[in-house]
C-alpha cells in the first residue's frame, strides 16, 4: 500500500522495483507511517501569538494533556515528527478533533472552510479498527470501510451519510499519534480521532513550527501541540492536572 497514490508515489514504486527486481534485493518492509520528511524545528516560544500562553517542557504528560482536550470537544493542531510523504496528513502534521459530535464537525468545516459534504476521516488504533469498521482501512488513509452500523450513531462527525469513512489505521509503532490514541481510547472509550490535514485553505500542508503557529493563530485553534510543547488559547483552561489525575 503506497502512501502517495500520485506521481510522486510513482517514482517511489519505480526506486523500489529496480531495487527487488532489477537489483534482486530483499524486499523492503511494508512501512506502516510514513514520516519521512524534515523535522519541524521547534516552536518560537518567545513570539507566541496574541491570544495563547505557551506550556513548555510537558514531556510525557503532553499525550494525556491533548487527549483531556480533545475529550472536552477542543480542536487541536498536532505537530508531531517528521512531515509526512504524500497528500494525507497521517498524525504528523494534523488537525484533531473528537470524533463523536457532528458541532465538532461543523466548526472545524467553518475553520478550514471546507464544503459541508466532505467528509472527515477517522485515524483509529489498528488493533481496533474492525470493531468499528467493516474493513481494516490502511496506514495511509487510501481506502474506503463502511462504518457498523450498530456504531455510527457514537462517530457522527466521521461516518460519511453513506455509511463510509476512509479509515486510517495506525499501527503501535506509528510515533506520530498512537501513544494519544490510547490515552483518548482510555478517556472516552472511542479508539479513534477525526484526522485532518493541518493547513489552511488552498495552501499545502505546513512544514515546519512557525509555519503551524501562524497557522494556529489564523484558524483560531483552541491548541497547538508541537513537540512537547503546547500552545492554548486563552480561553481554554490548563487541564495538565485533570490529565495527571486521570491516567
Amino acid at each position: 500500500m503506497a502512501p502517495a497514490p500520485h506521481d510522486a508515489g510513482t517514482a517511489v514504486g519505480a526506486a523500489l522495483y529496480g531495487w527487488h527486481y532489477q537489483l534482486g534485493q530483499e524486499r523492503l518492509p511494508v512501512p506502516t507511517d510514513a514520516a519521512w520528511g524534515p523535522h519541524p524545528g521547534a516552536p518560537p516560544t518567545t513570539a507566541v501569538p496574541p491570544g495563547y500562553r505557551a506550556l513548555t517542557d510537558l514531556g510525557p504528560g503532553l499525550a494525556p494533556t491533548v487527549a483531556v482536550l480533545l475529550a472536552e470537544r477542543h480542536i487541536v493542531g498536532w505537530v508531531q515528527g517528521r512531515l509526512e510523504f504524500g497528500p494525507r496528513a497521517l498524525g504528523h502534521r494534523s488537525i484533531l478533533a473528537h470524533p463523536g459530535h457532528v458541532a465538532t464537525r461543523d466548526r472545524l468545516n467553518a475553520i478550514k472552510k471546507r464544503a459541508t459534504y466532505r467528509p472527515f476521516a477517522p485515524a483509529v488504533l489498528a488493533e481496533h479498527a474492525t470493531e468499528w469498521f467493516m474493513s481494516a482501512g490502511d496506514p495511509f488513509m487510501n481506502r474506503v470501510a463502511r462504518v457498523r452500523r450498530c456504531r455510527a450513531d457514537r462517530i457522527a462527525a466521521v461516518a460519511h451519510h453513506d455509511g463510509t469513512a476512509r479509515v486510517q489505521s495506525v499501527a503501535p509503532d506509528h510515533q506520530g499519534l498512537h501513544e494519544l490514541l490510547e490515552q483518548f481510547h482510555e478517556r472516552t472509550g472511542l479508539p479513534l480521532l477525526l484526522n485532518t490535514s493541518f493547513n489552511r485553505k488552498g495552501t499545502p500542508i505546513l512544514r515546519t513550527a512557525e509555519q503551524a503557529v501562524a497557522a494556529a493563530a489564523d484558524l483560531g485553534l483552541d491548541a497547538l501541540a508541537v513537540g512537547d510543547t503546547l500552545l492554548l488559547a486563552d480561553r481554554v483552561p490548563d487541564l495538565r492536572a485533570t490529565a495527571l489525575r486521570t491516567r
